[in-house]
């Protein structure tokens, strides 16, 4: 971190001897507060490190991480980040939901505890500010891909030999399939178009294992384990990454091998037409049966959700209310409509129902103002357009910003990718600015 201290002039008075034990303090202090910096990055790598596999250490090691780098940060810098949208609006969604409380009809405790997902929004303008001083961006992100190419490597494993790890689930060594395919899909997705670049630089070596990487993962999802969600995401950022890496003479040829790669993939694989066919039979059942299927579920929480915005559309019901309200509209129903949840599976109806509008407007505006934030050319820019771009999708059919990985991936990822190429487009402002 830059600091701002006056230069040396080489005078010494008699205030450098007599007080000589002060000037000491003073030196170790400035000693500590240089160390908290690369500590603060440090910690950062570990959290992207630990987040594919544990949340308990991500949340200590996030919790250790945001109390450092409030002695750390510039506070200039972090002026800056919360006069801009990408920064305030994070944080306005949190202060409201935590304003919220006092109009919720629940206990403190439910109020609190349903607090608790909100926490991460307080994160993105800290990372914001720190990482557009920092040079170690990268090294978080690469962090996070050798952690998941670890656990890709034991998701391999514990398939083959399910006896080794989890024979209830083989596949997934840890948490649940979800998670792992949001994970999976990021490293894919944000690789491969650096295969491309690599290729294009004459570094075939490198281009050829970043592409046999890419392609494992996709593996992975087509026939190991893999959300129902990703799948509708992974179409949509292949089809970005074309119109963006690609002229338009070849968009024809590239669709025609999308279609022809996915078609051979669903024959190919039984797993993933079995959970494709699994998803049009949970509907089915919820439809003529009152089934609580998974899919079932989501359209009858979505439903419900619908007359919870509209009984306080504007200010909403508070933070803690979503489960209170869902026990009440369930009372004296079955199947589906007797289920009771504080999660409806979509982040909008997750945000109106405690937040109303407002809530809303602000969550809106976030993913603009990061969109903004991220968009550009290269390769870091890219990672960022996947990770707002599988939020976005996935928020339309879950919660993702309020889920823990889900969101710990948003949140980390948006705010170093986005602190990251703030410091460098102001590196090329100035370059330019002192060239001219």
């Amino acid at each position: 971190m830059p600091t701002y201290e006056a230069p040396l002039t080489g005078k010494i008075d008699d205030r450098s001897v007599v007080g000589s034990g002060a000037g000491s303090s003073r030196s170790f202090l400035r000693v500590i507060l240089g160390i908290l910096p690369a500590t603060a990055d440090g910690i950062a790598v570990a959290v992207a490190v630990a987040l594919p596999w544990s949340t308990t250490a991500t949340s200590i090691l996030a919790a250790l991480w945001i109390g450092i780098v409030l002695f750390a940060l510039e506070r200039l810098t972090f002026r800056k980040v919360l006069f801009s949208a990408a920064g305030f609006l994070p944080l306005l969604i949190f202060w409201y939901a935590v304003v919220s409380m006092f109009w919720a009809d629940v206990s403190w405790s439910e109020s609190f505890k349903a607090l608790h997902p909100y926490l991460k929004f307080i994160f993105i303008p800290m990372l914001l500010a720190r990482f557009s001083l920092s040079s170690r961006g990268h090294l978080v992100l690469l962090g996070f891909l050798a952690s998941c190419t670890l656990l890709l490597a034991c998701s391999f494993a514990t398939a083959i030999w399910p006896q080794l790890w989890r024979p209830d689930n083989p596949g997934v060594p840890v948490r649940n399939q979800v998670d792992q395919s949001a994970e999976f899909v990021v490293c894919a997705l944000c690789i491969l178009p650096l295969a491309i670049e690599k290729w294009r630089l004459r570094n075939i070596g490198m281009s050829i294992g970043l592409c046999v990487l890419a392609c494992l993962f996709l593996i992975n999802l087509m026939y190991v384990a893999t959300s129902r969600t990703e799948l509708l995401i992974i179409p949509a950022l292949f089809l970005l990454w074309f119109g963006r890496y690609f002229s338009a003479k070849m968009l024809p040829v590239l669709l025609i091998l999308l279609v022809v790669a996915g078609t051979g993939a669903w024959f190919a694989s039984p797993y993933l037409r079995s959970r494709v066919a699994h998803g049009f039979w949970e509907v089915q059942q919820y439809e003529t049966v009152n089934r609580p299927t998974s899919a079932g579920l989501r359209l009858e929480w979505w439903r419900k959700s619908i007359g919870f915005w509209r009984s306080s559309p504007i200010i909403g019901h508070g933070v803690g209310s979503t489960m209170r309200l869902f026990e009440v509209s369930s009372a004296e129903q079955s199947g589906a409509a007797a289920v009771v949840t504080s999660n409806p599976h979509n982040q909008i109806f997750a945000i109106a129902i405690p937040l109303g509008l407002i809530g809303v407007i602000a969550l809106i505006g976030m993913w603009v103002a990061h969109g903004y934030l991220v968009v550009g050319s290269g390769w870091l820019s890219w990672i960022g357009i996947v990770l707002l771009t599988q939020n976005l999708l996935g928020c339309m059919l879950n919660s993702h910003l309020f889920d823990f990985a889900e969101g710990w991936i948003y949140v980390w990822g948006i705010g170093v990718v986005g602190g990251t190429l703030a410091k460098s487009r102001y590196v090329k402002l100035k370059s330019s600015v002192e060239a001219a």
